[in-house]
């Protein structure tokens, strides 16, 4: 009985104590920034197969991918993970010689950041049939972060400013992360169905800065910056179905939801200047899958399963038009061995479209391990995930002596991100 009060009341100042430390997000890319970025961390187990878990079970995160799977734990069980990300991005023009003549792409910005982000989850049995999970993860990540330096080209030799000599400094920033505190509940019909149902409370706070330092002409530097805090309550639900030993098939339901929020606006002198009500219906989300327990031993597990996203939904009362995103499929495959001394290996891939270019897509590939340690077992990822678009430039550049940067630029976004984590089994 004291293990019991032991656990449940460290898992609970777990939770706790990932609601109140502030979170960093990690940095996504620029056309995911402002409604967020699905490419997100939970545990490394999930992320070393790709982020499957629609027909398999995952404990508390169950209530995030399919809280009819929550009854697939045997055990009581609480995972915490951590994830520490290098998200760089390189941005190239083409370069012309004097007849007109495409020559190359040459980089003209290159940016590098590190970020972290944690998550936890627990789930317990009510009855031999009902089952309950809980979490607090990331929905979407909002982070983007750009900076550049505009060089003097002027080779006149001015003492002041010497050519090369820093002109300008640009920073632009969008920062924060859709945080999901979910609750769940799973019941078991027959020993092959089970269906369940989850609440979820999503919150955060998005950030903004989009400043610019002129260096020879200081009254002309500007910067301007918001935040949003917001919030929203949604629903999900869904089923599981295992066919025979062999084969389970999952599948779960979102509907649409409002994330509302009171977004505050300030000037280049940090005034505050405009304070307004913002309302984004996010859209719902559709995934289903199944598992594949082929005759091994030891034991491997396959999982696949597609999530659909209709953007093209999505409604927001700061848009003065329609922001023309389109629907997105986000395919995951992933697969898990289990060595004979216990140790597994797992894999996965993945590909989803973004919605502000559907001729764009991002692909990850995933790999990672564990390890028994005391009354669970430590779980270790890592993912190399990479993306290439055409993009509009975030700051204007100024024709110089006959010279023009195209209206857009090449941008590659590349990814790779290490994750840790512990499942205690009580």
């Amino acid at each position: 009985m004291n293990k019991t009060k032991t656990f449940y009341t460290g898992g609970l100042i777990a939770l706790a104590a990932l609601l109140l430390v502030p979170q960093v997000s990690f940095c996504g890319s620029h056309m995911t920034a402002y409604y967020g970025s699905g490419d997100i961390f939970l545990s490394a187990e999930i992320a070393a197969t790709a982020g499957t878990g629609v027909a398999v079970g995952r404990g508390g995160y169950s209530t995030v991918f399919n809280p009819a799977a929550i009854t697939a734990g045997e055990k009581v069980r609480f995972d915490s993970s951590i994830a520490v990300t290098q998200d760089h991005e390189d941005r190239f023009a083409p370069l012309f010689d004097s007849f007109g003549s495409y020559v190359t792409d040459t980089a003209i910005a290159s940016n590098r950041h590190h970020y972290w982000n944690g998550n936890a989850a627990m789930a317990t049995g009510i009855t031999n049939k009902m089952a309950f999970g809980a979490s607090v993860t990331d929905r979407y990540d909002w982070s983007f972060d750009f900076a550049e330096d505009m060089l003097n080209p002027d080779p006149s030799g001015n003492p002041e400013f010497p050519r090369d000599s820093i002109l300008e400094r640009r920073t632009y920033s969008i920062g924060g992360a859709l945080r999901d505190l979910s609750a769940g509940l799973s019941y078991e019909l027959t020993p092959a169905l089970s269906v369940g149902a989850a609440l979820h409370y999503l919150f955060g706070t998005q950030t903004g800065v989009k400043s610019s330092r002129f260096f020879q002409e200081p009254a002309n530097s500007y910067s301007y910056e918001f935040d949003n805090d917001v919030e929203g309550v949604s629903a999900s639900y869904g089923i599981l179905f295992n066919a025979n030993e062999r084969l389970s098939f999952g599948a779960s339901y979102e509907p649409a939801y409002d994330v509302d929020g009171e977004q505050v606006d300030y000037t280049s002198d940090s005034i505050e200047v405009v304070t307004s009500e913002s309302t984004v219906n996010y859209p719902g989300r559709y995934r289903a899958g199944f598992a594949f327990f082929p005759r091994t031993d030891p034991r491997t597990t396959f999982t696949a399963e597609v999530v659909f996203t209709p953007w093209s939904e999505l409604e927001d009362s700061r848009a003065e038009e329609d922001r023309n995103l389109g629907d997105t499929f986000d395919v995951r495959v992933g697969v898990e061995h289990i060595f004979y001394n216990g140790a597994p290996l797992r894999f996965g891939f993945r590909h989803t479209d973004i919605p502000t270019d559907n001729e764009v897509s991002h692909s990850a590939f995933s790999m990672g391990t564990g390890m028994e340690f005391g009354p669970g077992s430590f779980s270790f990822s890592v993912e190399l995930s990479k993306m290439t678009s055409r993009q509009y430039h975030i700051f204007g550049y100024e024709e110089y002596d006959d010279f023009y940067a195209p209206d857009y630029t090449r941008v590659e976004d590349t990814r790779f991100r290490v994750g840790a984590g512990y499942t205690y089994l009580f």
